[in-house]
């Protein structure tokens, strides 16, 4: 089966996976000023409850899917007879997940008078029952994957402007949303065929695959906890307005965690790959790249981003949603960890089958959450919850890389973080000169200034330390400029 470099396909996650965020960026300005702070609190709440049942009907198959097939992709016959196993596991999970929610819309206050909101949250149980999106990943149709789904996006924009008009219409708009995140399914659906054998199965195994898959699943309810329950308690405690604040602030934080952890989507079926064939000297080159690489993007991002938090705000809501920036400047905190700790998890963790101990460190990591959260959320809010991620990611991170230090540890090379500590600081410092000449007053402007200054003196300066990835992008330019010459 041909698959594409790593380069490649890490530009095509990247796209896929910023996408996932950036068009509701692009659409937010407009929405929160036509639906308002409460109703989009209510869209936020109704997809965090129905995350929970997404989450039980999938069990731990998103994750567990890309490692399984990728190490038979190359057997037409035992792909097929994978991918068919872990279906028919979804399908019997996503089943039961309709029938856990109809009974809490029916015995839950809050549920029952937010049915209908839900109901239509929900078609994202079925529709990524038959969208499989693991097996295209494990495969590494990631070309496939994000020319389709920026194409579903597109027409969910133009429905959203046509047809969302007033504060009413938020059922509407959530409906556009699922259509525009999950319909695309529809087509994975009838595409496998194109990769799948047409010969028959003799008998399905499931229980082969039910230890990992509840261990996966495991991992991804304690990060589901941390990530989604915020919000659930938020709605419970404090109400649609708080969880509107929230909803914002982390808008820009989901964008960054999406294209910053990218890499490590990309890299788990090749990593998989590498170490079921023993090839250990190209599985420590690749990992060493990948910690250079979240090094050199995480940590400029969040300085950045904090310092432009206001003018994001203003830009994306208003001024009725100033109060999500100190709530934005906390959250955006925990790109750092959640970065850091995904090549623990994502790339040393999972491929080499030791999923368990990501278990163990998501477990406490939504411990500590629950615990944050009951403390801060009643006295700070919105920020509250933010903070409570924050300590929460911190305490994931810390022990997924102790349970991977072997690994993990040889590739922290002082040297690469002490440019990229320079480059920060020259990126900082071009700011301040910035803001002493110019500071426009339209917040869009603002942003697109102080995102050009930042970004050309931090390259500027890696390029002068000698930082091999710079230079390597570097060249790259050259030698695309050169061939249109």
């Amino acid at each position: 089966m041909e698959t594409k470099s790593i380069r490649f396909n890490l530009l095509m996650n990247v796209i896929l996976k910023a996408s996932a965020f950036i068009f509701p960026l692009i659409t937010l300005p407009y929405v929160a000023r036509v639906l308002g702070v409460e109703n989009n609190g209510k869209i936020s709440f109704a997809t965090s409850v129905i995350s929970y049942f997404s989450l039980f009907s999938q069990l731990g198959i998103p994750t567990y899917g890309i490692r399984a097939c990728a190490r038979v992709r190359e057997s037409p016959q035992k792909l097929k007879q994978t991918v068919t196993e872990l279906v028919t596991i979804n399908a019997i999970f996503a089943a039961i997940a309709y029938i856990t929610l109809a009974v809490s819309i029916f015995i839950v206050p809050k549920f029952h008078e937010q049915s209908t909101l839900l109901m239509i949250s929900s078609a994202r149980i079925l529709l990524t029952l038959i969208g499989m999106e693991w097996f295209y990943q494990a495969i590494e149709q990631y070309q496939y994957i994000t020319v389709r789904n920026l194409l579903f996006k597109f027409i969910s924009l133009l429905l959203l402007f046509a047809l969302v008009k007033k504060p009413e219409d938020y059922l509407l708009y959530c409906g556009i949303n699922i259509f525009g995140v999950y319909g695309s399914y529809i087509v994975n659906l009838i595409y496998s065929q194109k990769f799948i054998s047409k010969d028959k199965i003799e008998r399905l195994n499931l229980r082969q695959h039910m230890k990992p898959i509840f261990t996966f699943f495991a991992l991804s309810l304690a990060i589901s906890i941390y990530t989604n329950m915020d919000t659930v308690m938020l709605g419970f405690i404090k109400g649609d307005v708080e969880v509107g604040y929230y909803n914002l602030a982390t808008k820009i934080k989901d964008v960054l965690v999406a294209a910053l952890t990218a890499l490590g989507t990309v890299l788990l079926p090749r990593l998989s790959f590498y170490y079921s064939t023993g090839e250990s000297h190209k599985l420590k080159k690749l990992l060493g790249k990948s910690m250079h690489f979240t090094a050199l993007t995480t940590i400029p991002a969040v300085l950045f981003f904090n310092i432009i938090s206001r003018e994001a705000v203003l830009f994306l809501g208003g001024e009725q949603y100033l109060p999500s920036v100190a709530c934005m400047q906390i959250v955006t905190l925990a790109i750092l960890p959640i970065s850091f700790a995904n090549v623990a998890c994502t790339q040393i963790l999972a491929p080499m089958g030791r999923e368990r101990y990501t278990m163990y460190s998501t477990i406490a990591g939504a411990f500590v959450n629950l615990v944050a959260n009951s403390v801060l959320i009643p006295q700070m809010g919105a920020s509250g919850a933010a903070l409570g991620t924050v300590i929460a990611e911190i305490t994931v991170a810390i022990i997924q890389i102790y349970y991977a230090r072997d690994f993990y540890l040889p590739l922290l090379r002082k040297k690469d973080f002490g440019k990229i500590a320079i480059g920060c600081f020259a990126a900082i410092a071009a700011l301040g000169l910035l803001n002493q000449v110019i500071s426009p007053d339209v917040a869009i402007v603002k942003i697109a200034v102080e995102f050009g200054v930042f970004c050309i003196a931090y390259a500027a300066a890696l390029l002068l330390l000698k930082d091999s990835i710079a230079i390597n992008v570097l060249d790259n330019i050259r030698h695309r400029l050169e061939k249109l010459k």
